[in-house]
């Protein structure tokens, strides 16, 4: 309950401050159809007591946390926009947030000029860490050449609080590799490497890979399939098939 009216208390603060701002009949100037929230990807604790959020303010976005009863907002990091931007907020245990951002790649080929980035902080003791800085054992000097696809988080692992299982596009493959992550010193430990054509994977909810998705251009059409097993120790099998003319796509519940 007590939650429930913080959480209310809160939406209503944010109501009465909009409502405030903007007078009845006034013109909304473009401009704040394109700014950035001031407060955005709000997100609470799996154990109900904290509240993480973005707060940005210009030129950058600073991580917050806060207790749900009594406490004030405590500032984590902050990012400058210019050098990497914030997409998002999850938590990988009660003390481990884990954040999505994109950066700019200097040798980007055509059509990719960004890369996303996923990083990870402790909300007690404040240390940002990069968790793609030594993938693939080549050292913090080549942050540019590790995958450029890496903040995908496919299943939290709940029985597991050291990892979570993630989806990751390696520079020169055109399929994602799902491996198990280390939140505290980004250790990889490669899971299941993709068939061509699939983009994207599905866990269960014991952090188990069970589906994929593939798509392809066979007689240059577009194509659909899904595949799936229905035990852990068999393989991947298709169990639908569309040739794209429909925009087939499924969604999973649960």
């Amino acid at each position: 309950m007590m939650l429930r009216m913080g959480l209310l208390c809160a939406i209503v603060m944010q109501l009465s401050t909009a409502s405030a701002m903007a007078e009845p009949g006034a013109v909304i100037p473009l401009e704040a159809f394109f700014e950035n929230p001031t407060i955005s990807e709000p997100r609470l604790s799996p154990n109900g007591k904290h509240i993480a959020f973005i707060f940005s303010d210009n030129d950058s976005q600073r991580l917050f946390v806060r207790g749900v009863v009594g406490t004030k907002s405590v500032g984590l990091v902050e990012f400058p926009m210019r050098e990497v931007r914030l997409l998002s907020v999850r938590w990988a245990n009660a003390v481990r947030l884990l954040l999505s951002g994109t950066v700019s790649d200097p040798n980007a080929p055509d059509g990719e000029p960004e890369m996303t980035r996923l990083y990870s902080i402790d909300r007690k003791r404040q240390r940002l860490k990069y968790l793609g800085e030594r993938w693939g054992n080549r050292g913090p000097a080549w942050p540019t050449w590790q995958a450029r696809y890496e903040d995908k988080i496919i299943n939290l692992l709940p029985s597991d609080s050291r990892n979570v299982l993630i989806s990751h596009l390696e520079f020169g493959q055109r399929t994602p590799t799902v491996s198990r992550l280390n939140i505290t010193s980004g250790r990889l430990r490669t899971r299941l490497s993709a068939g061509q054509g699939i983009g994207e994977w599905y866990a269960d909810r014991d952090g188990n890979v069970r589906v994929a998705e593939a798509t392809g251009h066979p007689g240059g059409g577009g194509s659909y399939n899904l595949l799936a097993r229905t035990r852990v120790d068999r393989e991947l099998k298709s169990v639908f098939r569309s040739d794209g003319s429909r925009g087939t796509r499924y969604r999973f519940v649960g």
